[in-house]
Parts: structure tokens; C-alpha cells; sequence
């Protein structure tokens, strides 16, 4: 069973520098054990908001250690959300939503079996690197926003 808390809209730029409008709202989901014992996920989907342009874009995350951890990312093959910055643009989002900072999965320091984090993620929180919006935590393989530099 899903809960919506909440809806709200944002901007996001293409790879072009095109603006589109987006809308997310929030629920609870499963992140999916291999074991069978999954866990209890806010879980936030985002859309465009022309309903003619096709699309879904899902974050699952989780607190811990007082932060939220981002679990899971997934897309379908919507071209409005392919190369759209939707990741950039959801983490002041989600750093608003929870008031904490905001950290992606590890791929080698993992809390949560089955956390795991894809080079393709990897490329796009480099990128926010290199534009000062996230720092790389090496010691626990994690890209935390904000960067307290950027604040």
C-alpha cells in the first residue's frame, strides 16, 4: 500500500540547457532484500508535469545514522527523464523535504545489503563534484549534498 505526503514542483535542465517542469510527490515503497526481508522506504516519484511528455524517475531512501541515504534511483525509458539533471535538481528537494544531509548509496562501504551504486550514478555525482554541489566522502564511499562549501 502506498501513502502520498506530499507534491511539489521544480525546474530541471536538459542536456542542452532546456528547462522542463517536473512534480514529485512522495510515498512509502520496499527497498528489495535478497533475503525476502525488505525495507520500509520513503520513496519519491517524479514526473513532468505535461502530461504529454512521458516518464517516471524513483528515489527510495532511508534515514540513517541521521542522515538520508539514498537507496535506490531507477528510471523507465521516458525520454523526459533521460539526461534531464533530475538527480541535481532533486537533492535541494529532498534536502528540504528531510532538513538532513542528503548521502548516495556505497558501492564498497554498503550498511544496507543490497545498496550498491552504478557507474553511470557514480559519472553524475562526479559531475556534481566538479560544479561544488556535492562532496565525495572516501572513507565511507558516499557523495553527501550539500557541500558545506556550496552553502
Amino acid at each position: 500500500m502506498v501513502y502520498f505526503c506530499i507534491m511539489k514542483n521544480f525546474k530541471s535542465k536538459n542536456w542542452d540547457e532546456v528547462e522542463y517542469e517536473f512534480y514529485w510527490f512522495c510515498g512509502k515503497g520496499e527497498f528489495l532484500q535478497a533475503d525476502g526481508d525488505n525495507i520500509m522506504v520513503d520513496e519519491f516519484t517524479v514526473r513532468p508535469i505535461d502530461k504529454g511528455i512521458k516518464g517516471t524517475y524513483t528515489f527510495q531512501a532511508l534515514e540513517i545514522d541521521a542522515e538520508i541515504k539514498i537507496l535506490s534511483q531507477t528510471r523507465d525509458e521516458g525520454d523526459c527523464v533521460k539526461g534531464m539533471g533530475i538527480c541535481e535538481a532533486m537533492l535541494p528537494e529532498l534536502f528540504g523535504y528531510y532538513k538532513k544531509n542528503i548521502i548516495s548509496s556505497s558501492k564498497r562501504v554498503s550498511k544496507i545489503p543490497g545498496e550498491s551504486r552504478v557507474k553511470k550514478m557514480t559519472d553524475i555525482y562526479e559531475k556534481l563534484v566538479t560544479k561544488g554541489l556535492v562532496q565525495y566522502d572516501e572513507k565511507r564511499d558516499v557523495y553527501v549534498y550539500p557541500n558545506p562549501i556550496s552553502l
